[in-house]
């Protein structure tokens, strides 16, 4: 028993092997239902509210607190931040 790409790609493959192949695929495909992507819907809030892409947010000499929301169920394995144009700092 190979994997189904090893399977796909040998094409002396048995019909035994094929079969065997696409019975694994589908119960693999038939496990995912349900369980679709939910990409991110990403908005940067500053004090709580939204603030569109190229912002400018002036803090004073206060500090700038920053979040970020990604919407619910978003699948997300990690994250970085990044500012660019920021004056004293």
């Amino acid at each position: 028993m190979g994997s189904s790409g090893a399977v796909y790609a040998d094409v002396t493959a048995s019909q035994e092997l094929i079969d065997d192949a696409c019975a694994r695929l589908t119960e693999a495909m038939a496990a995912l239902e349900g369980n679709e992507f939910i990409a991110p819907e990403i908005n940067v809030l500053y004090n709580g509210a939204a603030i569109g892409e190229n912002a400018l947010v002036e803090a004073g000499n206060s500090e700038a607190v920053f979040t970020v929301d990604f919407g619910e169920g978003a699948m997300i394995k990690s994250n970085n931040y990044t500012v660019s144009d920021e004056n004293g700092i």
